[in-house]
């Protein structure tokens, strides 16, 4: 059963997720919304860096890398 109200943020290293809403300044909102981050996308955590930041995530075929605090306005629903 999925669970509700998890952000990006909050994912472990190979778990995935399916993308609910972006919330953040509208640059910010641009920006990762070019990048194909759209409601409705699996988004897989790949892991992050030595000191925990930033997270690299694999987005339609991508890997992006983005901050924690980026990431804490990304709702997702794990499954």
């Amino acid at each position: 059963m999925a669970q509700k109200g998890r952000n990006l943020s909050d994912m472990y290293a190979g778990q995935q997720a399916t993308l609910k809403t972006i919330q953040g300044s509208e640059a910010l909102c641009d920006r990762l919304t070019a990048l194909g981050f759209l409601e409705g996308t699996r988004v897989c955590c790949l892991g992050a860096g030595p000191f925990g930041d930033p997270v690299a995530y694999e987005v339609r075929h991508t890997v992006i890398a983005l901050r924690r605090a980026d990431s804490i306005g990304i709702e997702v629903s794990v499954s």
